[in-house]
């Protein structure tokens, strides 16, 4: 493991499947029953870098691009106990070791993106951004592009600056960080043409992160020529765990517009 430290804490998990003090990180593979697509997602659950919500904003999502025929795989990755960068070293090195690895599950190695919740969205955008960042030694690595091929974020942190979740960044940069790391963890000031198309969906009452994250992303995107879709709904606050149940808030539409996405961009069958 990259980047390893003795630890004083202890991994935790506790009833509703959030988990705490990650000091070894992992991925765990979810394989569809029926393999339609050769595209891979790695879900990075959100939790604010204090903790994972593997659950909600891990296995329910991994189910539900099983459902439509892709691997996926969900990232335990290292909290505020580390900070950066290894949480961006995580995501990194599970990128690698999907595409080491992406004949074993017939996967398209040129087919491999993320997704991100909340923090998690966050993750994402820095893997999405940062992808020439070396973060650990590579070693066999070296050879394996680091870069998404395609990037979803859901009711997401984008940027460090003044529209960020103060806590978040806080966990990940530690308090009073130096404007040139808030500068560098801000994904939207981190865009470039070669940076992976992006799938946005936010909502306009979420209370704990602002929608402006999402437009700032989506703009840099357009600004820079980069393929990018970008949906606001009325309602659903913050909530992920409410996406999941048909027909209950309008946030739930997001099923179909990323589902249609997914199509549009070749990574499933319609």
């Amino acid at each position: 493991m990259p980047g390893a430290i003795p630890v004083d804490f202890e991994e935790k998990v506790d009833a509703g499947n959030y988990i705490t003090g990650v000091s070894v990180p992992q991925i765990h593979h979810y394989p569809p029953t029926d393999q339609t697509s050769d595209a891979a997602v790695i879900i990075c659950p959100g939790g604010g870098y204090s903790l994972l919500s593997f659950l909600n904003s891990g296995t329910r999502v991994a189910q539900w691009f099983n459902q439509r025929g892709m691997h996926a795989f969900v990232l335990k990755n290292r909290l505020k106990e580390y900070g950066h960068p290894w949480p961006l070293a995580d995501l990194q090195r599970a990128i690698r070791l999907v595409r080491k690895n992406s004949g074993q599950y017939k996967i398209d190695p040129d087919k491999v993106g993320v997704i991100g919740f909340s923090a998690g969205g966050h993750l994402a955008a820095s893997a999405s951004t940062l992808y020439n960042e070396q973060t650990y030694e590579l070693d066999n690595d070296s050879a394996i592009n680091a870069r998404p091929d395609f990037s979803i974020f859901m009711i997401s942190v984008l940027t460090m600056g003044p529209n960020t979740h103060s806590e978040t960044r806080d966990n990940l940069l530690g308090p009073n960080a130096p404007d040139d790391l808030i500068a560098k963890y801000s994904c939207e000031k981190q865009v470039t043409p070669d940076t992976p198309p992006g799938f946005i969906a936010h909502t306009s009452n979420d209370h704990h992160v602002s929608f402006e994250n999402s437009i700032m992303y989506y703009k840099a995107l357009v600004a820079n020529n980069v393929d990018a879709e970008l949906h606001i709904y009325k309602s659903g606050d913050h909530s992920v765990e409410a996406t999941f149940e048909k027909g209950k808030i309008s946030f739930n539409n997001w099923n179909d517009n990323l589902t249609n996405w997914l199509i549009e961009q070749k990574y499933i069958n319609s």
